[in-house]
């Protein structure tokens, strides 16, 4: 079943434009960066984002009481790890995972994630993400499709292609990757707000182009 995660959701605005305009999954970003949000105002958006939408918390390198506290507090659903965390750590919270492979956007190669790794983070995706220098995510740069479509056909888990995507290259994106899932977070904000009519742009035009690649 193919999914659009919307991440950097800083409001219950935020949350309520992309679940009326067709979210799948919502990303709250606990580490650091301009779309950091702090525990107590997730709690509270996380009150009004309804069971059938994926909760997902982002992390990276966070103390594990840190993430424990956010798991209880937002009710999350699965977690996405970005930093150096070890399999093991990962996959102590006894939640599914999503394990990000941050490339450098000009590569040509990466080397995705072991099978001992996600296995012990009890991953259930790989994420596929820029990264510019130590900047993974966020970085509005695009991985080399081509280099994503090898990562993706040779994968044991499912694959999320995010990284510079919009309304306007999604659909070639997903055509070429033949991805699970997309990610999203700048590209559907204005004012560093999510607006309904870049984020109904987004999920229409992936959904379009899933259909034509099933």
């Amino acid at each position: 079943m193919f999914a659009v995660k919307i991440c950097g959701i800083r409001t219950a605005q935020d949350a309520a434009i992309c679940v009326a305009e067709g979210a799948d999954a919502l990303g709250f970003i606990f580490a650091g960066g301009p779309a950091k949000l702090e525990l107590a105002a997730a709690r509270e958006i996380a009150t009004a984002i309804p069971a059938f939408v994926t909760r997902v918390g982002v992390f990276a390198d966070q103390p594990w009481q840190f993430v424990h506290r956010a798991i209880d507090g937002c009710r999350l659903d699965m977690l996405q790890f970005c930093g150096s965390e070890t399999g093991a750590f990962r996959g102590s919270f006894e939640l599914p995972t999503i394990a990000t492979l941050g490339i450098d956007y000009r590569a040509r190669e990466a080397t995705p994630p072991t099978a001992a790794f996600l296995r012990d983070a009890r991953a259930v995706a790989i994420l596929i993400d820029s990264r510019d220098g130590e900047r993974v995510g966020g970085t509005g740069l695009r991985v080399d499709v081509r280099l994503a479509s090898r990562i993706a056909q040779r994968s044991p888990l499912p694959c999320i292609l995010a990284g510079g995507l919009t309304a306007e290259n999604v659909g070639d994106a997903i055509s070429a990757v033949g991805p699970a899932a997309v990610d999203v977070r700048s590209a559907v904000e204005r004012g560093g707000r999510k607006d309904a009519e870049l984020v109904r742009g987004f999920v229409r035009a992936a959904a379009a182009a899933r259909r034509l690649s099933a």
